[in-house]
């Protein structure tokens, strides 16, 4: 996954099993999709998942329940990865730290597809908006939008997880625990925007 092997690039030698824990969340990525199959994507509670929107809730909610589910989960892989470093949990499958990781770049990747979320271009940002509610109209355009990641939502999207993947291994990697929760309390911001104001 280009985001993983970019954030990874410089790994010091002695940091080299972080890749036996990161080296294959693609697959976690896409199994979000088998997991909520087929309750999760028409249930209010499996939105957030997908970075969307259900029927009556507000962009605003949408949003920050999407954020949060991704901060979660990507805390979540973080913790495990300071586990293994921290308890010499070396001999736990990777999917201890990539299935966590993997819903939270699932979600972060929805965020830049057009069947998702309206994303419009401030500065050198690509702000939401948006966000979409999966229904009858969404189904039919769907897949194509969620497969086009050649042009710059592509890019942005493995920007975004190749950053969130920085904060993850930082924050695993700090000394102590006071320490780790400083640095998310301080560094997550970076990944969220306001809240969209539009409506649809």
């Amino acid at each position: 996954m280009k985001a993983i092997e970019s954030a990874l690039e410089r790994l010091p030698a002695k940091l080299i099993w972080i890749r036996h824990f990161l080296r294959d969340t693609a697959t976690p990525t896409v199994y979000r999709d088998v997991k909520d199959f087929p309750f999760g994507h028409l249930c209010d509670f499996g939105q957030k998942h997908h970075f969307m929107r259900a029927k009556g809730m507000t962009h605003e909610t949408a949003y920050r329940e999407g954020v949060q589910w991704i901060c979660n989960k990507a805390y979540k892989a973080s913790w495990n990865l300071r586990r293994v470093w921290k308890e010499s949990l070396g001999y736990y499958p990777p999917v201890f730290v990539e299935e966590p990781l993997g819903d939270a770049f699932h979600a972060l990747q929805d965020s830049f597809s057009a069947s998702h979320v309206v994303r419009k271009k401030s500065g050198d940002l690509y702000v939401i908006t948006a966000i979409h509610i999966y229904d009858q109209s969404n189904k039919e355009t769907h897949s194509k939008h969620d497969s086009d990641w050649h042009g710059s939502m592509g890019k942005e999207a493995v920007l975004a997880c190749r950053e969130l993947t920085k904060i993850v291994v930082m924050s695993a990697l700090q000394k102590s625990d006071v320490n780790f929760k400083q640095t998310w309390e301080t560094d997550l911001p970076l990944i969220s925007q306001t809240p969209p104001e539009g409506g649809e």
